[in-house]
């Protein structure tokens, strides 16, 4: 800590010496730089601000003006008190000095009792000097640490909560519009930290400041180049480790703004406070829904009465570079938000995989499930329908729930539900699908590419492909018709135009072709399953 006027008054060597203050009580918490003693007259051109002069008053033996000048000279460069031995060359301070500095509100202390200024000096820079060199080192160990985060182009929530840990404190980092970006809670509970966010956040004053707008004093850096700050970081609570403290958020500011020079194409932050969020949420991370609401109200989160969870896959991202797809996927999670802002719905949106956008639509009570998916994606396809202007991308939906947390932690249900439809070659165009949708057709999609799949297809259908590849008789067909019937041959009759007696002679022959009993119903069922695998691989079959 800094060396005040009142601390070394406080020490032992000096309480000794009967100290008496005559004038500028309300100065005694001034941070003393040095302590220098002089007897000369005109000693303020050789000080610098800053410290507290000892003398045993042989300027003040002159005349009464030039005394009073003395002591003038003292506040006007800098000086942060004045202390007089009394005893040596003068047994009191003059009544017009007392009163010059009792006007401006200099401390004016005298000593009763003799006492070893060398003494004195020394145990006073021994502390002035330690806490410089404690300074030294600390800024030191700021500078490599926020150098090595600049070089491993560290996110934003990485350098907040290093910026933290080194200031012993929680740090927030908000934008301009006062909504929370990242923060790190050092000894304070998530909800205490962010409660009433923004509103406390307008109101905050600057430490140090001296405004009084009844909000909290807090201490703030802005973030980004001078004349084009983008946010600021705050640890919300007054410390009196001030410079330490300042220094460490400055260089923290330093680091996100280089970060953000850096990777000018990189994912907002927005969506990076709202991704790490989303994937708290959905590892079960959160403890709480009072602590979900709170920490998703701090990122611009309104709570709502029923929250849907969707993914948006970009289906069509093969063989686009990674570069292209990262482009592709902010440019997405961009439009989701603006359309759902537009739509009058809250939205929690973030980056969930390389080509997909995890979101949380917030829906008001008066909406209906339904409605609010069906506006949503019309809205993401532009107002078209699908596989027009949203062709490319497909749209997975997990089951809704009205508190975030559960509804958060289906997201993984929606990706997945995204990730089949988006694998499927012939898929019926809908705004949106569910797990429940896809059923064995998504799950042989998804696993199209899985060997122990093709080999499976092959035994059951091997014999069966290689007879039509020689004769071409529709037997395939025939199967898919039947087995899409249930067995039921007077309905596959129907279907296939073939006559009863004709029909039974035709699937005598494919039970003689496969080898199987097509009565059997794990014979069936088996058949049906590679019968969707091998349309998938092969992309022959049309709903």
């Amino acid at each position: 800590m800094s060396v005040t006027i009142a601390e070394i008054l406080d020490l032992e060597l000096v309480v000794n010496s009967r100290p008496d203050v005559l004038a500028g009580d309300g100065g005694l918490n001034a941070v003393v730089r040095w302590v220098h003693v002089s007897e000369l007259e005109r000693i303020g051109s050789l000080i610098r601000g800053g410290e507290l002069v000892l003398t045993t008053g042989m300027a003040l033996t002159a005349p009464a003006d030039r005394a009073v000048a003395y002591l003038v000279s003292l506040v006007d460069a800098g000086a942060c008190g004045l202390v007089v031995e009394l005893g040596t060359l003068i047994d009191a301070v003059p009544a017009s000095v007392v009163a010059a500095a009792r006007n401006r509100s200099f401390p004016l202390i005298v000593l009763g009792k003799e006492i070893r200024f060398v003494e004195l000096t020394e145990i006073v820079h021994q502390r002035i000097v330690g806490e410089q060199y404690s300074n030294i080192e600390f800024s030191r160990d700021v500078h490599e640490v926020f150098t090595a985060l600049s070089l491993e182009n560290a996110p934003a929530d990485v350098i907040v909560e290093r910026a933290a840990r080194m200031c012993r404190a929680s740090v927030v980092l908000e934008d301009l519009g006062h909504k929370v970006l990242a923060y790190s809670a050092s000894g304070d509970a998530p909800e205490d930290l962010l409660a009433d966010w923004e509103h406390r956040s307008r109101l905050s004053v600057e430490q140090g400041s001296g405004r009084d707008l009844g909000g909290e004093t807090w201490q703030t850096t802005p973030v980004g180049l001078s004349g084009h700050h983008w946010g600021r970081l705050v640890v919300p609570i007054p410390n009196d480790r001030e410079l330490p403290v300042r220094m460490v958020l400055e260089r923290a500011a330093q680091t996100l703004e280089l970060g953000r020079m850096v990777e000018r194409d990189r994912i907002s932050l927005t969506f990076q406070a709202q991704g790490s969020l989303l994937g708290d949420l959905a590892a079960g991370a959160v403890k709480s829904e009072t602590e979900a609401l709170t920490r998703a109200s701090a990122v611009g989160v309104k709570a709502a009465a029923l929250y849907i969870p969707l993914v948006i896959r970009i289906a069509s991202a093969r063989d686009a570079a990674a570069l292209t797809l990262q482009r592709r996927t902010r440019q997405l999670a961009e439009l989701a938000a603006k359309e759902a802002a537009d739509l009058g719905i809250s939205s929690l949106i973030g980056l969930w995989g390389e080509i997909e956008v995890a979101v949380i639509l917030g829906v008001p009570r008066k909406v209906r499930e339904d409605v609010a998916l069906e506006k949503f994606a019309l809205a993401l396809a532009g107002g078209g329908r699908p596989n027009e202007s949203g062709a490319g991308r497909v749209i997975g939906v997990g089951p809704a729930d009205s508190t975030l947390s559960a509804a958060a932690s289906s997201i993984r249900e929606a990706a997945h539900a995204a990730e089949v439809a988006g694998s499927m070659r012939h898929r019926s165009p809908q705004l949106y699908y569910r797990t429940s949708e896809l059923r064995i057709r998504g799950l042989m999609s998804l696993l199209a590419e899985d060997s122990r799949i093709q080999a499976f297809v092959e035994s059951e259908l091997q014999k069966l492909l290689a007879y039509e590849a020689a004769h071409g008789e529709g037997l395939l067909e025939l199967l898919r018709q039947f087995l899409h019937t249930g067995g039921n041959k007077s309905e596959l009759a129907r279907l296939a135009h073939l006559s009863r007696p004709a029909l039974y002679s035709r699937l005598d022959k494919l039970e003689r072709i496969l080898d199987v009993d097509l009565s059997d119903v794990e014979s069936r069922l088996s058949l049906y399953v590679a019968l969707v695998g091998y349309e998938q691989r092969t992309a022959l079959y049309v709903r």
